[in-house]
């Protein structure tokens, strides 16, 4: 779902709601695209063990995705079936291009 959709809107003030990021930024020496969660560094093969234990207390089981242009789609594909075998049940895509008001800058990709 795209991110301008008003069911992704959040607060990123409330510890409880605050949102978890998963970023694709581009691929180095033509590896698959590294990937984030909130701005700190996680690998492929760990994401879906890391994501069940963020969202397993969680109430609200929304992740936003935000893939850098470059990024074939393909791991995007990949990484959006990591989320929902993790138990997230909403994914909203950030359009970097094209971001909710709301979202914050500070989460862009780089």
């Amino acid at each position: 779902m795209d991110a301008n959709d008003i069911s992704c809107e959040t607060d990123f003030n409330d510890l409880n709601t605050r949102p978890i990021i998963v970023k694709l930024l581009p691929a180095r020496n033509a590896q698959r695209p590294s990937i984030q969660f909130n701005m700190e560094d996680e690998t492929w093969e760990n994401a879906g063990e890391r994501l069940r234990d963020i969202f397993k207390l969680r109430s609200v089981k929304t992740a936003f995705l935000q893939a850098a242009p470059v990024v074939n789609s393909q791991y995007r594909y990949d990484i959006v079936n990591i989320i929902a075998a993790a138990g997230v049940e909403s994914v909203c895509v950030v359009n970097p291009g094209r971001p909710p008001g709301w979202f914050k800058p500070r989460h862009d990709p780089g």
